[in-house]
């Protein structure tokens, strides 16, 4: 696998993120002596690109900000908890071991990319099916809003022309599609075939299209993949062969039955009952205490306002 644990896939994003930087540059650059290609991305044709360009460099760097967000833990769905505390303590051979490390995990909490890595590549598909919707659940109604509120207030900030800002848009759109579609790492994380984005896009302007086909064939030189090659560097010949050759079979690597998925809820259930509900009961007794604590704080501010009136 090149994405071994929680500190892998904030590499792994983190270089991706890195990637989109060097192919918007290759795009402005082959902006800068085509009319046509501006035209296509919406730029007009006396628009300074070299004062565009930084801030489209800048705003990328907030691509994928929300998955690296490790500061408070986020609110996630029981069952995703019980899974996510499962998949983290699965080294612990010891039951009563196990469950303790399971507790204080959920007492701690989960951050975003705790989260998505309980989702990496086929995992999300040995959830179980209660886990999934979890999941799911927190992927639309918490990653993606704050994601699209992170970029919003950058672009709001940054780009005063509308011009600028629908440019930009489009520009993260096609540079996410390249990097997804070409990126070897991509079969692994999303766990199933990936095609480059030339071959799905459809209904776009041609300009546009041999636009991300020249992306893809000179992917290679435009992008240094730093995590990539560095994993295989500390890779023995071995390891690096049944990688590859789990992703190049993802049909039979990510199936998994429905007795299967129903085994795993019925897992997530045991964990839940064992170690969710105690760590919850205790989270809201701190919390309890805590407000009760900062009622009698206002209760004595009031009571001394009073005293000096």
């Amino acid at each position: 696998m090149y994405v071994n644990n929680v500190e892998d896939f904030l590499e792994h994003t983190r270089s991706h993120v890195q990637n989109l930087k060097y192919l918007a540059k290759h795009i402005l650059k082959r902006a800068e002596g085509s009319e046509f290609i501006k035209e296509a991305l919406g730029i007009p044709e006396d628009a300074d690109i070299s004062k565009f360009t930084p801030k489209v460099i800048t705003g990328l760097g907030y691509h994928d900000a929300a998955k690296m967000e490790r500061e408070s833990p986020v609110s996630i769905g029981k069952h995703l908890e019980a899974r996510i505390a499962k998949k983290m303590t699965q080294g612990i051979t010891d039951q009563s071991e196990r469950i303790q490390a399971a507790k204080k995990l959920i007492k701690r909490g989960f951050s975003m990319p705790d989260v998505l890595y309980a989702g990496y590549g086929g995992n999300l598909l040995s959830m179980g099916e209660k886990a999934e919707s979890d999941f799911f659940d927190f992927i639309n109604n918490t990653l993606n809003k704050k994601d699209g509120k992170i970029m919003e207030q950058y672009i709001d900030l940054a780009f005063e022309e509308d011009w600028e800002k629908s440019a930009f848009k489009k520009i993260e759109d096609i540079v996410d599609k390249v990097d997804r579609g070409m990126s070897p790492i991509s079969i692994e994380e999303f766990g199933r075939e990936i095609v480059p984005a030339s071959h799905f896009i459809e209904n776009e302007d041609p300009i546009i299209k041999n636009l991300i086909i020249d992306c893809e064939n000179n992917y290679d030189n435009i992008c240094p993949r730093e995590f990539y090659h560095r994993r295989i560097r500390e890779m023995d010949e071995e390891a690096l062969n049944k990688t590859r050759e789990k992703i190049s079979s993802t049909t039979g690597v990510y199936h998994i039955t429905k007795t299967q998925r129903a085994m795993e809820d019925e897992l997530c259930s045991e964990m839940y009952d064992l170690v969710v509900k105690e760590a919850h009961e205790i989270r809201d007794k701190v919390s309890k205490r805590e407000q009760n604590r900062h009622q009698k704080t206002l209760s004595e501010i009031y009571g001394a306002g009073r005293g000096l009136k």
